[in-house]
């Protein structure tokens, strides 16, 4: 809801859709962390989350992750953005069908 008008989800763009998609799933994984007190892990683990997003909110990312206390996060990102961000970064290149880590 913005200014007292409900939007449907198809009138989001896809960075904004992401968000959405991003917030619902911290939401979920504190809920969870809250009934289950066997999860204290501290770990979270993130596939391609930037996916359309503008420049400045992948930049807002470093708040919202402290915002969780999460003390460690492994993400997945084609954003060079990142890498100004994130404390280790770990480059993977895929040649001929194998994996191999380029830069570390």
């Amino acid at each position: 809801m913005l200014g007292g008008k409900q939007y449907g989800v198809s009138t989001l763009s896809g960075g904004e859709k992401t968000c959405v998609a991003m917030s619902y799933r911290f939401a979920l994984n504190q809920i969870v962390k809250m009934i289950n007190n066997s999860m204290e892990s501290g770990l979270m683990i993130l596939d391609e989350p930037t996916d359309g997003f503008s420049r400045d909110q992948i930049f807002r990312l470093r708040d919202v992750f402290e915002d969780l206390n999460c003390r460690q996060v492994i993400m997945v990102s084609h954003e060079a953005e990142m890498e100004d961000l994130v404390d280790n970064v770990i480059h993977i290149k895929k040649a001929m069908g194998l994996s191999k880590v380029v830069k570390a």
